[in-house]
């Protein structure tokens, strides 16, 4: 692993493992560093991208009778590096709460991404009879029976949200009536099954925090969907609450524990951790589960890269390519990887590949513009498209800011333009955590000197 003052994108190295990146067109001034013969490739290590496919794909309303859900054990905690403590503090592996109170004015959080597919009854033959076995009488709850058994025929062909709503509203009204315990548990668990739907398609519409407030009150109302807690724990992995996200992917395996993507995106929370033979475990446990998902590939890629194992590295990145060809993220971490291992030209043209197809990708373009700054083949460094890489990335982004301070000072080193350098550097220096101040200053102190930095490949 190269060291961190060779190495100003390992801060964020990691977290991009749960960055959901946006794919857009093709903006040409974003290649042109590609036209040129003597530019470089990219930055050693950069950040690492992840898996935003982390939702379930199995569907269908739930039946009348499920099975009992198989235990398996939870890995043990993980603790965080003290460089992501701030953001990720402790993985604990505490047992979700057991709450089937239904919420009717959820407070609204954050953030998923789903694909789900609609659900069907003929699949479902045990939820076929539910009319049947919901006989009606001449009691207080015969209403409520005919709300569930309404609420069931719509939720078999519901595809919109508003549907999904009278869904949840029917059973709203039904459980207020006094439903015989069997009726009762099935409503609970069809409400969830439609709360959920309706939060993944909130998702797909933009509503994120509403989104987030369904996944929470699905698994209030049924803590054994899976699905729901799944979409949960991805969701608090995006807003940066990763020991609640690392316990409902545990959790999603002890209901589900053939759940591919449950395994790979625990595994990218352990490889954001620094636990990277845990990570490793998962993501192949999640290919094993499932050969074609892209991202357990790319994530075992990275990992191997972390730990040196550059042919399986570049082995596992280059199966994520063949399978997810559009995306950004893969061709930046296969850059990362050749531009570690000297194959800098290579490296070039998967960085070019990254931004074609994602132009908001900022962390392509800074590590592009490290490279391109501090390459030390100089065949492969360029002084003005260094600068406009690492301006661009500057405009893309405001996280993790002294990163991107640090790669313009040494753009601007390349250059020879050495006072610039020295007050962006100092710039970088003040708003760096402490553990990355000492490196800065090296730099800051080889810029005061007139020089430029240079980094050397690791292997």
């Amino acid at each position: 692993m190269p060291a961190v003052a060779n190495n100003p994108r390992w801060g964020t190295y990691c977290k991009a493992a749960l960055v959901f990146m946006v794919l857009s067109g093709v903006n040409s001034w974003d290649l042109r560093w590609l036209a040129a013969e003597e530019l470089v490739v990219a930055p050693l290590s950069a950040l690492l991208p992840v898996s935003p496919d982390m939702l379930p794909q199995d569907a269908g309303a739930p039946s009348m009778s499920e099975e009992e859900p198989q235990q398996v054990s939870k890995e043990p905690a993980v603790v965080a590096s003290d460089r992501l403590a701030k953001k990720a503090g402790l993985f604990v592996t505490n047992e979700l709460r057991e709450g089937t109170e239904l919420v009717e004015q959820p407070v609204p959080t954050s953030r998923v991404t789903s694909e789900e597919s609609l659900p069907n009854t003929d699949q479902s033959p045990q939820t076929v009879t539910l009319a049947s076995r919901v006989e009606l009488d001449s009691s207080d709850s015969e209403q409520g029976k005919l709300w569930v058994v309404q609420a069931h025929e719509l939720a078999s062909k519901a595809t919109r949200e508003s549907q999904l709503t009278q869904v949840i509203e029917l059973c709203r009204k039904a459980l207020a009536t006094e439903l015989e315990a069997e009726a009762s548990a099935y409503t609970l668990r069809l409400s969830a099954w439609a709360t959920n739907r309706r939060g993944e398609l909130r998702v797909e519409s933009g509503q994120e925090e509403e989104s987030q407030a369904d996944f929470e009150l699905a698994v209030q109302q049924d803590p054994t969907c899976w699905k729901a807690i799944h979409n949960r724990g991805v969701s608090y992995a995006q807003i940066g609450m990763y020991r609640e996200a690392f316990d409902d992917f545990c959790r999603t395996l002890e209901l589900r524990p053939n759940h591919a993507k449950a395994y790979s995106n625990r595994g990218a929370l352990y490889e954001q951790s620094g636990n990277l033979t845990s990570a490793i475990d998962d993501y192949r446990r999640a290919i094993e589960l499932d050969p074609t998902l892209a991202f357990a590939h790319a994530g075992c890629g990275r990992a191997s890269h972390h730990l040196r194992q550059y042919d399986v590295a570049l082995a596992e990145l280059d199966e994520a390519i063949r399978l997810a060809p559009e995306n950004a993220t893969f061709y930046k971490s296969r850059a990362d990887l050749h531009a570690d291992t000297g194959n800098y030209r290579a490296a070039l043209e998967d960085y070019g590949r990254a931004v074609e197809r994602n132009p908001l990708l900022a962390e392509a373009f800074r590590n592009g513009a490290w490279l391109l700054a501090t390459c030390p083949d100089a065949r492969f460094r360029s002084e003005e498209n260094a600068l406009e890489s690492a301006e661009k990335a500057m405009e893309l982004t405001c996280e993790d800011r002294h990163l991107y301070l640090d790669t313009l000072a040494a753009a601007q080193a390349n250059a020879g333009r050495f006072d610039e350098a020295v007050q962006t550097a100092e710039m970088a220096i003040e708003e760096a955590p402490d553990s990355y101040r000492s490196y800065y200053e090296a730099r800051h102190a080889i810029y005061q000197q007139g020089k430029p930095f240079r980094t050397r490949p690791v292997h």
